[in-house]
């Protein structure tokens, strides 16, 4: 079977799953709990959050308790490039409340054409929506692309999934070229993208290049190289 085909179908699967989640919003509530107490989220400035969609895990306890802090917010909106009819690019815009969101596309929220765009850099935490992820940071899209090329743009962003424990899964269909998230964060636990470790306090990112740019910022004191401590 061609890998397009086995994602599309184990896409379909992974949707109906999710969809038989119960008590959704206690889950989101508990998923939102556990991502405030990561470091990753303390320390970043901007929260780049996507606006919740039918089965999906709830962001607006994110965004509301984001704003409240004061942090820089901002949701995606896609905008069509010249002749295109149907698809685009996505861009994140600030918003400094919820006022600043229409009914777009599929009556999913996202930020008025006034709103300002902003760029993710490394002061950024984003939060990835997904049908189904692993606990080592892969992730099963909605198959159009949007994330994986804006993250693509924007590596030095801190990445997480954001998703229902029940979205987990021990495997799924990839290729080499996908793109692993930093952490997962669900209602039970928090999930780095190397090695799973409970990081409600101590959230630790990868070890490679991009977490020895950003361990200072995350940790003021020095880390052992978690693959031999």
């Amino acid at each position: 079977m061609m890998i397009e085909e086995e994602k599309r179908l184990f896409r379909k699967s992974a949707l109906k799953r999710r969809a038989k989640i119960t008590n959704r919003q206690e889950k989101s509530a508990q998923i939102a709990k556990n991502l405030f107490d990561t470091k990753a989220y303390k320390n970043a400035s901007m929260i780049f959050a996507y606006m919740s969609y039918r089965s999906e895990a709830d962001t607006m306890p994110v965004i509301e308790h984001a704003l409240a802090e004061q942090k820089c917010v901002a949701v995606p909106r896609v905008v069509l490039l010249d002749g295109e009819q149907g698809s685009g690019k996505m861009v994140f815009c600030r918003i400094m409340s919820l006022d600043d969101c229409v009914k777009g596309t599929y009556g999913i929220l996202e930020p008025k054409k006034d709103c300002q765009v902003v760029r993710a850099d490394e002061n950024s935490l984003i939060l990835i929506p997904g049908c189904a992820f692993t606990r080592d940071g892969l992730r099963m899209g909605y198959g159009g692309g949007y994330y994986d090329r804006y993250l693509q743009m924007y590596k030095e962003a801190v990445t997480v999934g954001y998703a229902f424990e029940e979205q987990l899964f021990d495997a799924i269909p990839s290729e080499a070229h996908d793109r692993r998230l930093d952490f997962v964060v669900t209602q039970k636990e928090c999930y780095e993208a190397e090695y799973t470790v409970p990081c409600r306090n101590t959230y630790r990112l990868r070890w490679n290049v991009k977490s020895q740019f950003l361990r200072h910022r995350l940790f003021p004191a020095p880390l052992s190289n978690p693959q031999t401590a």
